[in-house]
Formats: structure tokens, C-alpha cells, sequence
């Protein structure tokens, strides 16, 4: 599992990590919203709770029992500023998760030799 993790304000800093047990922890919710969701504006915000809720690291996440309990301690509504930086800090733990190569290419299968 990586440890790299990216930072976001909600009640105040907190410290998310996209992982297995992120996709876990919001795939136990009774109604899981998928990372598609945060592009529709009728489920933006409740995706974006669900989510960074479930990539919260532990010491972080010992003060949010639900997503709901997250979604409590921000303002309501959400400013769209506030919502556009929680996106972004959500997509920028999603993409440290992402395995990256020492050149950043994509490495391809060698010639085969004849």
C-alpha cells in the first residue's frame, strides 16, 4: 500500500489517501457512489463526501463515523471554490496512487528475436 497521501481542508487539514481500503470502505456504504459521480451535479456533492470520507487515513478518519458526519462540519451549502479544491485534492490522491514509471512511458513488449 502507498503511503503518499495528499492533504485537503475540510473542518480543518485532513490527509487522504486513494487505496484498496478507500475503495473498500465506500463499497460498504448502503449506497456507493462512484468517482463518475463527482461530474453530475445532482450527486456531486454527496459523491465527493462518500469518497473523501473513504480516503481518509486512519487518524484522520477517527473523527468522521459516515460520510454524513463529514458532510456536517462543512458549511452548506458548499461554496463551488471549496468544492472544486476538495475535487481536485481527491483526483491528486488518486493520481499518486497510480504506479509511475522511472521515464513516465509506457513501457512495451521487447522485438522478439528471430
Amino acid at each position: 500500500m502507498s503511503q503518499l497521501f495528499t492533504t485537503v481542508i475540510l473542518d480543518q487539514a485532513r490527509r487522504i489517501r486513494f487505496s484498496n481500503r478507500a475503495i473498500q470502505r465506500v463499497g460498504e456504504l448502503p449506497n456507493p457512489l462512484s468517482l463518475t459521480d463527482l461530474n453530475k451535479k445532482g450527486r456531486q456533492q454527496a459523491a465527493l463526501m462518500q469518497w473523501l470520507w473513504g480516503c481518509l487515513v486512519d487518524e484522520d478518519a477517527a473523527a468522521f463515523a459516515t460520510p454524513a458526519d463529514l458532510a456536517d462540519k462543512l458549511p452548506c451549502p458548499l461554496p463551488e471554490q471549496k468544492i472544486k479544491a476538495m475535487v481536485r485534492a481527491l483526483y491528486d490522491a488518486i493520481e499518486l496512487a497510480q504506479p509511475k514509471n522511472a521515464d513516465s512511458s509506457t513501457p512495451s513488449p521487447s522485438p522478439a528475436s528471430s
